[in-house]
């Protein structure tokens, strides 16, 4: 992100905020993005996004999808975590290009 200094799971986004601000000399500006459920948000991976702790009875429930192009890598290229999986077309598939390049195995 654009934080050097920041913990990615961090609740504490005043923290955050401070962080990205002081990095980035700017202004911080919130626009609020109010979902009804069932709706979807895009946006790119700099976009500073949270939703806070969940305060109902009920239960959260989120889907993530993460789109990326042929040309990115692990940093370093090092597989650990979810990278192990970069190259496997099992759970990172090529959904967009050469329609052979789109066949899963």
């Amino acid at each position: 992100g654009l934080s050097t200094k920041s913990d990615f799971f961090s609740q504490d986004y005043e923290a955050l905020r401070d962080a990205i601000q002081a990095e980035q000399n700017q202004e911080w500006q919130e626009e609020p993005a109010i979902l009804p459920p069932g709706s979807a948000s895009f946006h790119q991976k700099l976009t500073f996004h949270g939703s806070g702790p969940n305060l109902s009875s009920q239960p959260r429930r989120s889907f993530a999808v993460h789109m990326r192009t042929e040309k990115s890598r692990p940093k370093d290229n090092v597989r650990t975590g979810l990278t192990t999986f970069i190259d496997d077309p099992r759970y990172c598939p090529i959904v967009f290009g050469d329609a052979g390049a789109l066949k899963c195995v």
